[in-house]
């Protein structure tokens, strides 16, 4: 497997990624929405914990593949 088509294999692990970070992140936020009367303080804050982690993990995860695309840029 050359350099290239390496970082072309993980810019499409990252995409994958990308997506089941987003799908969970909506989860959490229709699980929010749907059962905003019953939400007392400890499952807000699970909710808001849960949220913020995967926003930190969706920044890393861009911050990654702009760095894995620049290297695929190079290559060319």
């Amino acid at each position: 497997m050359s350099k290239k088509e390496r970082i072309k294999a993980k810019l499409d692990l990252l995409k994958v990624l990308i997506v089941a970070i987003l799908t969970a992140f909506f989860g959490i936020i229709s699980f929010a929405a749907i059962h905003y009367k019953t939400l007392d303080y400890v499952l807000s804050i699970c909710v808001t914990a849960g949220i913020v982690i995967l926003l930190l993990i969706l920044v890393y995860l861009g911050i990654d593949f702009n760095r894995e695309l620049n290297k695929l840029e190079k290559e060319e």
